[in-house]
């Protein structure tokens, strides 16, 4: 038995219990037909509609079994059924739009035999009318309608059918599209006033609209033109901030993950959706039949609903995308009434359009903080129609990775991480283009930068790859302009926010990690101020002592050394590869890390950029050979001669080496982290910043010298000697890595912890820091330690004890973090000799001294070690006969006090922490 039921809103919530009723007494299948599932929405589309609220509840409640027949004419759309009708569906089956002949079928069965036909009645107009079952249900029940209501003529005639049905057709027309009632994109493009641009999209900036016939009123409307052809071709948006209001220009980007979108048609025919493309599997892949079934799979995420405001037909779409672009302004929390879009820029492969944007506000002007302008960029690169063949990704070599899916015939799904390139089949070389604005003075260093990587190149693809072009070279190109995709431009400014030194951006491709397109920036002041602040010629200058802050030249050659570093760093960004923080240690074999700017390895002379390679070091050779090797490769497939590349072999070498050949490697993940060699902007950790404290300690003398001979004002004296204590507060902070530490293998398998002996050493280095003479400042030098308040006449006085405490609080802190000293302990078990329990001892060496006959390491460059931070009680606490007057010293001595209550406060929380009690 089945009920039918015509779903409505009108039906009321007592026919609906009622029918449910109904069916369960006579334990019928309930079929209920006519839903449609726009119908499912409320008016705001914000929850279920009321009706079918109801008919869920009944449905959960009734035992039987409940067909709906739902009509679409997109299978897409019951994809998108609510989540309280969804949970009910037990089975879902899918039939394909009826054919002429079943449509015949559908046309006798929805008349019952009763009915009185007259015989010019035809079913063959099912083959005239592309009508579903339920269009044609409905056009059989107004043809009958209309038949009874005329008089005269009991027959039901063709002419009710063929009217009915017509207007069946046209109703569903209507709700598959409204091209009806929107302009072609011709006529609606000849009432605007816009500026064009082609790109892998049609682009239109529309400035201003006709509002009557010799009238224009302003608009701002971004419109995409779109071929329903090429709706589903794949972009990338790439988000910029270009600097704030008050500042110079800037780029820092904001992109929001690596994504790729397209567009589709909308459910309901008359709109079209931004959709994020998800990964797909091919139809040969075991679990690819998943992800290509309407049902299941990787359903796409939906970002905007684009209604268009033209259309020809069903073939080209205009797309109004001005309010979509605008949500952008929300990364930098600005508000889309008060973004305004300020040009735009469109290329075979990429367009851009430039913006602005602030926060609202009520006042008529600003403060010095609030609602400030922010300038951002919206970039968007097409996707090549077939995707490079990505190539695997290895711990041992840095390159930025995402991540695919890989399946076959037999294999389950699994996540494989590639690499970031650039396809090298694709060009013949790397265009790097000096943009206008740099100046003229860094261009040749700059193009140095660039080529220096060429000799990492040429050995591995047999040519050079990268070039570099400026403003004056004959071949530079002329329709290049900043944001062209097609060259990797190298742009200059003098960031306010940031204060980075370089920058390089890249967009790539999500489906296999192919770079699309990719940028340079640099920053001017940060390369001039920091070999200035470092330079000792400079505080002999006559001009030291003057209001401003002394800045070298331009050109001197400190800048440039530290400009080309920074050249060369970012290029590698721009092909791929990732920082590498540890090589430092292994020989400084790479110019991806942050070295230190000042070599102190002789303390009594220091080279400023001593650390600096200039080019591509041993690693970054090996990286390029990892990452641009031409191979015959298959997608999802791991090459066999990458785990020569990855073990720093050549692919002509037939077996992987027993030994790794390949040098260190570790990333910003690993900063932090267990390896004591991981560090920025360090070298030389294994002397645990000794030489920093032999610099300091020399530093302070010369800047003495210089204040007091007038070379230099107190502000300038105060800003080096604060500069100075930070670089070397730094360094030993650094060096606490060791307490607990452990060496990565090159292969990035395994660990070697470090020896115990490391701990106590740094303890022993940690006292002189902390103690020593580091912070002690005689009276004409903590006389000087005056700072100008923000440029203004006011000047205060800088508290060398307040840096002192802060730098307490750091070392000692991470000295006595439950965590370290809990690993501290597993290092017993390499000490060379049996040692007693390794937190009592390290507390010990702080406490009373360090024990007698240590093998200090570094700390025996320094002239003393100091004693304990409760010297002078010993061991038991008691104080020896004859120290009453060192005792007394002691509690003098402003520095070991406050080193003291800082040591007294921690050991205290450490006591009442469970976790660690035992050990203290």
């Amino acid at each position: 038995a089945s009920s039918e039921l015509r779903l409505s809103k009108s039906n009321g919530s007592s026919s609906l219990e009622t029918t449910f009723e109904e069916a369960k007494a006579a334990d019928a299948v309930l079929v209920i037909e006519g839903i449609r599932p726009e119908n499912f929405l409320d008016d705001a589309d914000s929850g279920l509609d009321t009706t079918f609220q109801q008919l869920a509840f009944h449905i959960e409640r009734f035992s039987g079994v409940v067909l709906l027949l739902v009509t679409s004419e997109d299978v897409f759309r019951l994809q998108l059924l609510p989540q309280e009708f969804a949970r009910l569906i037990k089975f879902m089956v899918f039939f394909d739009h009826p054919s002429a002949a079943q449509r015949k079928a559908l046309w006798r069965s929805a008349l019952p035999p009763r009915v009185p036909l007259a015989s010019d009645v035809d079913f063959e107009l099912g083959g005239r009318f592309d009508l579903n079952a339920d269009a044609i249900a409905s056009a059989a029940f107004r043809a009958a309608a209309a038949a009874v209501l005329r008089q005269g003529e009991e027959r039901q005639v063709l002419r009710d059918l063929v009217t009915a049905a017509e207007l069946e057709q046209s109703i569903m027309d209507k709700s598959k599209s409204a091209v009806s009632c929107r302009p072609c994109v011709e006529e609606f493009l000849r009432k605007h006033r816009y500026t064009e641009v082609s790109s892998f999209h049609k682009v239109y900036l529309l400035k201003e609209e006709r509002e009557r016939r010799r009238s224009w009123k302003g608009c701002e409307r971004l419109c995409l033109q779109v071929r329903a052809a090429e709706l589903d071709r794949l972009f990338v948006p790439t988000l910029t901030l270009d600097g704030m209001e008050g500042s110079y220009p800037e780029m820092f980007n904001q992109h929001p993950k690596n994504m790729g979108l397209c567009f589709s048609i909308a459910p309901s025919g008359r709109d079209v959706l931004l959709i994020e493309a998800q990964d797909r599997l091919s139809n040969e892949d075991l679990e690819g039949t998943m992800y290509f079934n309407a049902s299941g799979g990787m359903r796409p995420g939906h970002i905007a609903k684009l209604e268009p405001v033209a259309q020809n037909g069903m073939e080209e779409f205009l797309l109004d995308l001005t309010d979509w672009l605008k949500r952008f302004s929300e990364y930098f929390k600005g508000d889309m009434e008060h973004t305004q879009i300020l040009e735009m820029k469109g290329y075979a492969s990429n367009f851009l359009v430039r913006c602005s944007t602030q926060q609202p506000s009520k006042m008529p002007v600003k403060s010095a903080q609030s609602s400030l302008t922010v300038y951002y960029t919206v970039a968007f690169s097409a996707l090549p129609e077939v995707p490079m063949v990505p190539r695997p990704s290895d711990p041992r070599v840095g390159f930025f990775t995402n991540s695919i899916l890989v399946g076959g015939p037999r294999q389950a799904t699994t996540i494989q991480h590639v690499i970031s390139r650039w396809d090298l089949t694709k060009h013949d070389e790397l265009q790097y283009v000096i943009d206008r604005a740099v100046p003229k003075l860094y261009h040749e260093t700059i193009k140095k930068g660039v080529h220096a990587w060429n000799a990492a190149f040429e050995p591995v693809v047999g040519r050079p790859v990268l070039r570099c072009v400026g403003p004056d070279d004959s071949d530079y190109p002329e329709e290049y302009h900043p944001g062209d995709g097609r060259h990797i431009a190298i742009f200059m400014t003098n960031p306010s926010t940031k204060g980075l030194l370089g920058y390089g951006p890249s967009a790539f491709d999500y489906r296999s990690g192919e770079i699309l397109m990719a940028s340079v920036m640099l920053g001017l002041k940060p390369h001039v101020k920091v070999p200035s602040d470092l330079s000792e010629t400079l505080l002999k200058s006559p001009d030291s002592n003057s209001c401003q802050q002394p800045l070298l030249d331009a050109d001197d050659p400190d800048v440039m050394k530290y400009l080309l570093e920074t050249v060369v760093h970012e290029v590698g960004h721009t092909l791929g590869l990732r920082h590498n923080f540890i090589a430092a240690e292994d020989g400084h074999s790479s110019v991806m890390d942050y070295p230190d700017d000042l070599d102190t390895s002789d303390p009594a002379k220091p080279v400023f950029g001593g650390h600096f390679l200039g080019g591509p070091g041993r690693y970054d050779h090996y990286a390029i050979s990892y990452g641009y090797t031409p191979l015959e490769e298959v997608r999802g497939q791991r090459h066999a001669k990458l785990e020569l590349l990855a073990n720093g072999q050549s692919v002509e070498e037939e077996e992987v080496s027993a030994e790794p050949q390949n040098p260190l490697f570790a990333s910003d993940d690993d900063v932090g982290g267990l390896d004591p060699r991981v560090q920025q902007r360090m070298a030389s950790i294994e002397r645990m910043g000794v030489d920093k404290i032999l610099w300091a300690l020399q530093r302070r003398k010369m800047l003495l010298e210089h204040v007091q001979s007038s070379h230099v004002d107190c502000n300038l004296y105060s800003q080096r000697v604060l500069n100075t204590l930070e670089i070397c507060t730094r360094a030993v902070l650094a060096a606490g890595a060791y307490i607990g530490g452990a060496l990565v293998d090159a292969r990035r398998s395994g660990v070697q912890r470090v020896e115990a002996e490391a701990a106590l050493r740094y303890v022993a280095v940690a006292l002189h820091m902390l103690v020593g003479p580091v912070f002690r400042f005689e009276g004409g030098e903590s006389d000087r330690l005056l700072v100008r308040r923000d440029g203004e006449y006011g000047v205060a006085r800088t508290s060398v004890l307040e840096l002192q405490g802060q730098a307490c609080q750091s070392i000692l802190g991470r000295l006595l973090d439950p965590a370290v000293l809990a690993r501290h302990e597993g290092q017993r078990e390499t000490a060379v000799e049996p040692r007693p329990h390794s937190t009592l001892e390290l507390l010990s060496a702080l406490a009373f001294g360090m024990p007698s006959d240590f093998d200090l390491g570094p700390a025996k460059e320094l002239d003393k070690v100091p004693d304990g931070l409760l010297w002078p009680l010993s061991h038991d606490f008691r104080l020896e006969e004859g120290h009453v007057a060192s005792l007394a010293a002691a509690t003098e001595d402003p520095l070991a006090c406050q080193a003291r209550l800082a040591f007294a406060k921690l050991v205290n929380h450490l006591a009442r922490d469970p976790g660690v009690h035992a050990l203290v």
